[in-house]
């Protein structure tokens, strides 16, 4: 059996710690950016799911506007949801809903592939799905400065900030769901803060404390984070003395297959050449080979 790369058990315990004291300025960011990029399908959905830390997608205006006649929000981080569940075993019917949204959860999913083959599962054919999740460029500072600390102050390292799919990972895996006409774009956001104190409590308002099932679940001391904010100021900090953090965000969006798509033409079909669109001369393969 291979061995989970999280730990479900930690990241729940982490959502639930999160809740005491939430922080979620990226939460409504992201929300309004999926907004943003749903109110551009110009189509109405019936039935919606909306699934991560808070129901901030699903907002009122939102619901009317794209004409959402029944909708829920599944909490994966332990809220106030219409029900708390676990992304890699879905409680959804198959072919139930038009539209599906994930909002900041799918990194923490060990069978990433499997819980894209649920959600396309539960969708009704040419349903809609919209996933919002942390990119591989996500963290990159913290990543480096936590390593530099511990390789100096202890000779060796452990893993402290979790692995992040990256932009063509999820193209991939898309693909491999059988997902029609998937498009992933990515959106880099910078935020400052005074100092690493004030970084490590914003994931953990968040939720998104680091849960490797291997990791080093022995508190670092007063020295090593003293040490790591002093490395982070000389390897990025900026004139105005606060610590820069780069979290890049991955857009996911993908249509249950059906008949009406626009399907891709069969390999041979062009009735025009592209060097007489391009008004050039087509050069041939010859020309370039021996």
């Amino acid at each position: 059996m291979t061995a989970e790369l999280f730990n479900r058990s930690a990241v729940a315990a982490h959502a639930a710690r999160a809740q005491k004291n939430p922080v979620d300025f990226l939460w409504k960011k992201i929300a309004l950016a999926l907004q943003d990029r749903l109110s551009d399908i110009k189509r109405d959905f019936g039935t919606g799911v909306e699934i991560g830390p808070a129901a901030y997608v699903f907002s009122p205006d939102f619901l009317q506007r794209k004409k959402i006649v029944s909708s829920c929000f599944l909490s994966s981080l332990g809220g106030d949801g219409d029900a708390v569940i676990d992304e890699e075993f879905l409680p959804l019917k198959p072919q139930s809903l038009d539209l599906l949204v994930s909002m900041g959860s799918l990194h923490w999913i060990n069978d990433l592939p499997g819980t894209l083959v649920q959600m396309r599962r539960a969708l009704k054919p040419d349903g809609v799905l919209m996933v919002a999740l942390f990119g591989g460029e996500s963290l990159t500072e913290l990543r480096d400065v936590l390593a530099q600390t511990e390789l100096a102050l202890y000779g060796g390292t452990s893993p402290r900030v979790s692995p992040f799919a990256t932009l063509p990972d999820m193209a991939a895996l898309m693909q491999r769901a059988e997902f029609a006409l998937p498009v992933v774009d990515s959106e880099k956001v910078t935020v400052t803060y005074e100092n690493i104190y004030a970084l490590i409590a914003d994931l953990r308002g968040m939720g998104q404390s680091h849960a490797i099932s291997r990791r080093n679940t022995k508190t670092p001391s007063k020295n090593f984070w003293i040490e790591a904010d002093r490395n982070y100021r000389a390897a990025y900090g900026l004139a105005n003395g606060r610590l820069p953090v780069t979290v890049e965000i991955l857009y996911v969006i993908g249509w249950s297959p059906d008949p009406s798509q626009q399907q891709p033409l069969k390999r041979g079909s062009a009735t025009h050449r592209l060097a007489d669109v391009l008004r050039t001369d087509e050069i041939g393969l010859e020309d370039y080979v021996r």
